[in-house]
């Protein structure tokens, strides 16, 4: 995100100078880097909810059930405070997984977002465009990784 910033901020300096802007100028009513990102990021962070406590004060509402094109990507939440599963898919990968004969799962604990223990990811092979690839398409949070959650995962 840092680096998104920086690159803005040098796209707009780059620009002042080729339309021929004084150094001067620039330098005057230009604010630095440390400055303007510092701004960015306390006005993204007003429009993000706050992290919960705990599992169970988790609540994924509005635009953060749904893709950046409004469509709906958050398909499941058990909302169990014991072991809580999250499905998240959309539309398009529904119809790869369901058209694919093959389908591969993995779990990782390193990529889990805070609060969470363990990512799931569904890959289906796909000849996407007469290329055969394997396409990341359903992504599963769990806060639990017992035989329970196990289960729970591979009913999807």
């Amino acid at each position: 995100s840092n680096n998104y910033h920086q690159s803005c901020y040098n796209d707009v300096q780059k620009k002042l100078i080729e339309e021929k802007v004084p150094d001067k100028t620039i330098a005057q009513y230009f604010p630095t880097f440390r400055k303007i990102s510092n701004t960015l990021h306390k006005r993204r962070v007003k429009h993000l909810p706050d992290i919960p406590n705990n599992i169970s004060e988790l609540e994924i509402t509005g635009q953060f059930t749904m893709t950046l094109k409004e469509k709906e990507f958050l398909r499941f939440d058990n909302k169990s405070n014991n072991y809580r599963l999250l499905l998240f898919i959309d539309d398009e990968c529904l119809k790869i997984l369901s058209e694919s004969n093959e389908w591969l799962m993995d779990g990782t604990f390193k990529s889990a977002p805070e609060k969470f223990l363990q990512l799931y990811t569904i890959h289906a092979n796909s000849n996407f465009n007469k290329n055969h690839t394997t396409i990341p398409c359903a992504y599963i949070l769990t806060n639990s990784k017992d035989a329970l959650t196990y289960h729970g995962v591979q009913l999807f």
